[in-house]
């Protein structure tokens, strides 16, 4: 049996939610009995194809869906995962999900493995405004790290982030995927993505896909859509998702009177309706310098929706300029002249979305099929040196 371990899950949607949830799904379908362990939802019930335990936990209202795990505290959930015969334990946060993958090595002696999938220290900065508490916390995530077995994380750019914030071992790198594939009637999909948005097949449609967070500079898309407005009236952006920063953005649009320009969607767990907006987008908009291999990206990728990302961060990687994807600087003008760029000439665009479809879009089946190799290596190390 593998465990796999997380901090969050649905109706939270984030990129490590999708993650683990694939990594769960193909284990099963494919190599191996894998066992998902995570935090309790009020109502939320279990309908995945594997087996989910979730243990009890309480609301953090402040951080919307996100709950705080308390496997220590919840009696049934010890019971069963300590019956549970382990091969190996993959802790997907540092902090309650690798608490209990080592609790499970202690018990057990069986190998840990931790993916580094979050820039530790820009998050600790936005909720403390405390480098001091940045640093320290910072220092906490990469103890942590230390302390595993063998760490991951989701590109080659992330390796360096990860060697910026101190650690020093080997690092593996895996690749997010998507399990988004085109359709096999282009059209129809088309106009129920059309039918949701409320727009013209000939309108320009921008999409952001994410959570509503400032770390995603979610307000320089906003205004980069304001320095369009003037010249591209008819073009849309559609925002899909939720978060803290919500409200703020709300605000700024209406202060704005962008209402008709910037539209809100809230979160969509239609993975149907979802994969359609990315196949009817001009665009897809994510200038975050706070993600490091964003999911949303490949999803995007994977319906022929082009990506524009920040130049160098580590979300752009492996996108070329004009090639299979478009690079912004840091500011709205610079993010407003790319989707001019698209605005001016679609079709352009659009060859350029079909070469992001052929380079940049991984299935999740073969990503996994890669963590597999992986794990058997990582157990038959650790049986040689520790029995």
């Amino acid at each position: 049996m593998i465990g796999q371990f997380n901090d969050s899950y649905f109706p939270s949607i984030d990129g490590v939610v999708t993650c683990v949830y694939n990594y769960t799904r193909y284990l099963n379908q494919d190599h191996t009995p894998c066992t998902l362990y995570v935090p309790g939802f009020p109502r939320q019930p279990n309908t995945e194809p594997f087996p989910v335990v979730q243990f009890r936990s309480v609301g953090l209202p402040m951080y919307g869906n996100f709950r705080l795990g308390m496997p220590y505290w919840d009696r049934a959930y010890r019971k069963q995962v300590d019956a549970t015969s382990f091969r190996l334990v993959h802790c997907h946060s540092p902090f309650m999900a690798a608490g209990e993958a080592f609790r499970i090595r202690r018990r057990q002696n069986v190998p840990v493995v931790g993916t580094f999938h979050t820039k530790f220290y820009d998050d600790f900065l936005t909720y403390t405004h405390s480098h001091a508490l940045a640093r320290w916390g910072t220092r906490y995530v990469i103890d942590r790290f230390n302390q595993m077995d063998s760490v991951w994380t989701v590109n080659e750019a992330t390796v360096e982030t990860l060697r910026q914030y101190g650690y020093k071992k080997d690092i593996i790198v895996v690749h997010n995927g998507t399990e988004f594939t085109m359709p096999e009637d282009i059209p129809a999909a088309r106009a129920r993505a059309e039918a949701a948005c409320g727009i013209r097949p000939d309108s320009v449609m921008f999409l952001f896909v994410g959570q509503h967070i400032l770390q995603k500079r979610i307000m320089m898309i906003a205004q980069a859509m304001e320095l369009l407005r003037p010249r591209y009236g008819g073009c849309k952006l559609f925002m899909v998702g939720d978060g803290a920063a919500r409200k703020d953005l709300e605000k700024w649009i209406q202060a704005h009177g962008l209402e008709d320009t910037v539209i809100l969607m809230g979160r969509i767990q239609d993975r149907e309706i979802l994969s359609s907006l990315y196949l009817r987008a001009n665009a897809f908009v994510f200038p975050s310098v706070y993600d490091n291999a964003p999911v949303v990206v490949r999803e995007a990728c994977a319906m022929g929706c082009p990506p524009i990302v920040a130049a160098g961060s580590n979300a752009a990687q492996g996108v070329e300029d004009g090639v299979n994807g478009f690079l912004c600087g840091g500011d709205a003008a610079s993010l407003a002249a790319q989707m001019e760029r698209i605005i001016q000439d679609p079709a352009g665009a659009a060859r350029v979305g079909e070469r992001a479809r052929q380079t940049l879009a991984v299935t999740w089946e073969s990503v996994v099929d890669a963590v597999y190799e992986h794990y058997q290596r990582i157990i038959f190390d650790y049986q040689r040196r520790y029995g």
